[in-house]
């Protein structure tokens, strides 16, 4: 029986960089842990619950204000505890975010990243994160949904992609096995239409960036029926270069939370995003400036979070979890097609 993914990639530039295996066999199932592990308090133990669910795959977020807090102090712990929980099987994905109090031009330890003052001083600290992850990280991912600015990046899609390069380059540097993943394509751009500022930046980002990743993740929200156009999008917007790579799925969940008629009106409070300060934010205070517009990847809002009690309770610690997985795409077979 012939796959009818196997000819998605005829006539376009597949990148040979693949051939050594970093395009992923098979299906893997896992959990995204949230975006705030070691953040908000001690880091938790939870992969071995994970793994008794089935999760052979762990996704992750590392930022940059965990690691260096200050310039040249470098601090491992929440990252080692995370090392720590991996078993034999068990594969991680790290999605590693530019945001500092010191370091980038929007200063915040938590969200949103926002582009480095100093390339030179990303590139060190992307350097020395991989090398002291010793080859244990399989996939390294340059932030998340870029194109949901000022939430998830505060840059331009050509800030993101310079980002994206020298990201690149430094993991290949100190870990040439270890696959670069693209900041996710989400809901914003699969629900929108052609020529929306979403699809315009990841169409920026196909084409600039297209050198600098191995693995294209989507996020999978919304109707579920959609997921085969969503998928098909993903790919037109490589193949509109000339060139298909692997897509990978970084979240999937059900339908959104506002997309039920009788969450929207208890919502609605949570909705209303005050003007964004020009001063430094800490973690808490600065995600909760747009908290009504994309939920947080399986993760209820930090409890320190101002308003947070104020809120609906059906408002609270109802984002629907999310889960990684992987479809192939390109070349040959096609593993756990939809």
């Amino acid at each position: 029986m012939t796959d009818p993914h196997d000819s998605l990639a005829d006539g376009l530039d597949v990148d040979p960089r693949l051939e050594p295996g970093l395009e992923p066999e098979g299906i893997r199932l896992g959990v995204v842990r949230g975006i705030s592990y070691g953040l908000f308090g001690k880091p938790d133990t939870f992969a071995g619950e994970a793994r008794a669910l089935g999760a052979r795959l762990i996704r992750a977020y590392v930022y940059w204000s965990q690691v260096e807090p200050r310039p040249g102090r470098w601090e491992w712990d929440s990252l080692d505890a995370l090392l720590d929980q991996m078993e034999g099987d068990q594969e991680l994905w790290i999605t590693l975010c530019s945001s500092s109090l010191w370091a980038t031009r929007t200063s915040t330890d938590f969200q949103p990243p926002s582009p480095a003052r100093d390339l030179g001083e990303y590139r060190e600290f992307v350097r020395r994160t991989v090398a002291h992850c010793a080859g244990r990280v399989h996939y390294w991912q340059c932030n998340n949904e870029p194109s949901n600015t000022d939430l998830l990046w505060a840059g331009t899609a050509e800030e993101y992609v310079a980002h994206l390069k020298v990201m690149h380059a430094a993991v290949k540097a100190e870990d040439p096995a270890a696959a670069v993943v693209l900041g996710g394509c989400g809901y914003d751009v699969f629900s929108s239409t052609p020529g929306s500022p979403a699809r315009l930046f990841f169409d920026h980002l196909a084409s600039a960036g297209r050198d600098w990743f191995d693995l294209f993740s989507v996020h999978l929200y919304g109707d579920v029926a959609a997921i085969p156009e969503y998928l098909e999008t993903a790919g037109d917007l490589m193949r509109a270069h000339g060139y298909l790579k692997p897509i990978v799925v970084g979240e999937h969940a059900g339908p959104l939370l506002f997309e039920f008629r009788r969450r929207r009106r208890s919502c609605r409070p949570c909705s209303r995003r005050p003007s964004p300060s020009p001063h430094p934010t800490r973690a808490s205070t600065n995600w909760s400036r747009a908290r009504g517009r994309t939920p947080p990847s399986g993760a209820p809002w930090p409890r320190s979070t101002p308003g947070c009690r104020s809120l609906p309770r059906s408002c609270r610690c109802s984002w629907p979890a999310a889960r990684p997985s992987w479809r192939r795409s390109g070349t040959g077979s096609t593993a756990g097609r939809w």
